[in-house]
């Protein structure tokens, strides 16, 4: 049998699920004499960018697990080649590269210690590198100490740059529970040069890894470094209260089964209504926030109707403005699980995928580009419960949320122009409706 008639099985294979066992490639006798071939298929970008719908759009993941089962070192180097340039926009491959180089094993180490250490490449490719690092700590354990040393010698000198990669590498120590590497973290976290939505702060780290019991200072406020959603406190009906409290409230008091829960969500969904390729005005997503017209609450007063919309409205405008700057950032939620800080995306993605059912038909190219933003978000919305992830890994996909939303406005944004930030309204009983529907105030929102 020639090499290509032992790959063209590939091309029937088709879409992969994500909770299906890997297929066993090995049994159509494929072998190190293959590697070259299935590189070829991996880099291939006809097949990366088929139509989504085709089989052929499928080989390159197809080929990168065989190269994992075939487990040929050879396959390294030639796979970190592809990260920059293929791999880091590719929610699959994010997830399966640290497998694929764990079955390789050990011979991994090395290439993936240097690439990690080399300050030119990418910030998200190194994080892939760093979670590849675990993953192979993870399915050999002797591999370990070699692996742990890896990861502290680089923080030992880290690119303080990339705050978000060091993130990862702290995470991945501490689901390798490195109790020794807890130097080089201190020095870390004592240089500022940290996103402390990972792995939270170092009394958080010190607390995972058995330094300490409990933390001496209040929690602090987690979240990318970088964000543009660092939440304040503003005023909404009182001096120093909390805005995300106040809309949490309204919901909570106002709202049925149908609507908006939490502020990460409305967050989302409003993240959604940004990126939009057409202009989705006040007068549809104020009720599809309650879940529809017949939901809309029966405000009590005027005042009452008029801070929520003011509140909801600070809240769009954030959103909007962080869009426009190219600076958005997800409001994820978090939980506190016996002590331990747990970033959550869940709730987010629901808001964003509330806001998509807003949205107009979009062409084929366009639905296309969007099936492939979609897959992180898809991800917490399907796939988070039954495809078992580690705590980095699971950050890995949460970060990759922020680039897909700022993708996706960049994306339509010649086609829509910048969003307009909305005034904050403040109504009468006989005035227009803020919402745009074209009613009295008093027969609309309030009523």
């Amino acid at each position: 049998m020639n090499h290509v008639s032992r790959l063209q099985f590939l091309f029937e294979l088709g879409e992969i699920q994500h909770d299906a066992p890997w297929y066993d490639y090995l049994a159509h006798g494929l072998g190190r004499a293959d590697v070259p071939g299935l590189l070829a298929l991996v880099a291939d970008s006809s097949l990366q960018h088929a139509d989504y719908d085709s089989h052929e759009v499928w080989v390159p993941n197809h080929a990168w697990r065989a190269l994992g089962q075939i487990g040929c070192s050879q396959a390294v180097e030639p796979l970190l080649l592809l990260l920059e340039q293929t791999f880091v926009e590719d929610v699959w491959a994010v997830e399966e590269l640290p497998l694929v180089m764990a079955m390789i094993g050990s011979d991994a180490i090395e290439p993936l210690a240097r690439y990690l250490g080399n300050n030119s490449h990418s910030e998200e490719a190194r994080m892939m590198v760093a979670e590849s690092l675990k993953s192979v700590a993870e399915a050999m354990p002797a591999s370990h100490e070699q692996v742990v040393a890896v990861l502290a010698d680089y923080l030992a000198k880290p690119d303080k740059n990339q705050t978000e990669l060091n993130g990862i590498v702290v995470c991945c120590l501490l689901d390798l529970k490195a109790r020794d590497a807890i130097e080089p973290i201190r020095e870390l976290y004592g240089s500022g040069a940290v996103d402390i939505s990972y792995a939270g702060d170092l009394e958080d780290v010190e607390i995972a890894l058995g330094y300490r019991e409990g933390r001496a200072t209040p929690q602090p406020r987690y979240g990318h470094a970088h964000g543009s959603l660092q939440r304040a406190v503003a005023p909404v009906t009182a001096p120093n209260v909390n805005l995300d409290e106040e809309i949490a409230h309204y919901f909570a008091t106002y709202g049925g089964d149908s609507a908006i829960v939490t502020v990460s969500e409305l967050d989302g969904f409003f993240a959604a209504l940004g990126c939009s390729p057409a202009a989705i005005p006040p007068s549809q997503w104020l009720s599809a926030m309650w879940g529809g017209d017949e939901c809309m609450p029966e405000w009590p007063s005027r005042d009452e109707a008029n801070n929520f919309i003011s509140a909801v409205m600070v809240t769009y405008n954030r959103v909007v403005q962080a869009l426009n700057s190219d600076t958005y950032a997800p409001l994820f939620s978090e939980k506190n699980d016996n002590g331990k800080r747990t970033t959550v995306a869940d709730e987010w993605c629901r808001g964003f995928m509330r806001g998509l059912d807003l949205w107009h038909t979009l062409s084929a190219t366009d639905a296309l580009f969007l099936k492939e933003r979609l897959q992180p978000i898809h991800f917490f919305i399907r796939d988070a419960e039954t495809t078992p992830m580690s705590a980095a890994a699971i950050a890995h996909q949460q970060a990759a949320i922020a680039s897909s939303v700022r993708y996706m406005y960049q994306h339509w944004l010649s086609e829509r122009g910048a969003m307009p930030v909305r005034a904050e309204p403040k109504i009468g009983r006989n005035d227009s409706c803020p919402c745009g529907s074209g009613k009295k105030f008093k027969k609309c929102c309030l009523h």
